[in-house]
């Protein structure tokens, strides 16, 4: 490793890898020994533990239904490229084009509905009263999910993102 007293941890998840496993929590972690430990103090303090059931079945989705997680890579890579180019269309700017997963995270706009806006909050708030789109916002940034059937909402989220006229500086 070139950089040796660098504490550093590396996540994977396969809460998106059978059907819709959001909120699973099941994955492993790669790190340094003092990250890891202390990652592992912390969850032992806040969560519930080890879910074995869980962790059975994705032992058994990934030893019996490589088509299955084929499938579902491709269902979600589809709809990160199909909400990718609708937002971009309407004037929103990608933060990271994701190469996987299931959120796509944007830049907040300055300018939407006609007004300054502050941060991924204040926008995350007008388009929640304007519009009915919720995202998670991250300071200057805002999160959108892709765990929706994307394709079918497009009409709603074109008509809604154009009625934010977001822009940036």
């Amino acid at each position: 490793m070139d950089y040796p007293e660098l504490s550093w941890a590396e996540a994977f998840s396969a809460s998106k890898l059978i059907g819709n496993g959001t909120g699973w929590r099941i994955g492993a972690m790669a790190g340094s020994p003092d990250f890891i430990g202390d990652i592992g103090i912390i969850k032992g303090n806040a969560d519930s533990g080890f879910a074995a059931p869980m962790a059975a079945g994705v032992i058994f989705a990934l030893e019996n239904d490589q088509e299955g997680i084929t499938a579902n890579r491709r269902l979600y890579r589809e709809r990160i490229v199909i909400l990718k180019e609708l937002l971009e269309d309407c004037g929103m700017s990608m933060a990271v084009v994701p190469e996987a997963g299931f959120f796509t995270l944007w830049k907040a706009p300055n300018q939407a509905f006609g007004r300054r806006i502050a941060d991924g909050r204040e926008f995350n708030q007008l388009m929640i009263e304007n519009t009915g789109v919720v995202g998670v916002h991250f300071g200057p940034y805002i999160r959108y999910s892709v765990t929706s059937d994307i394709e079918n909402m497009v009409p709603k989220i074109t008509t809604a993102f154009n009625a934010a006229k977001t822009h940036y500086d």
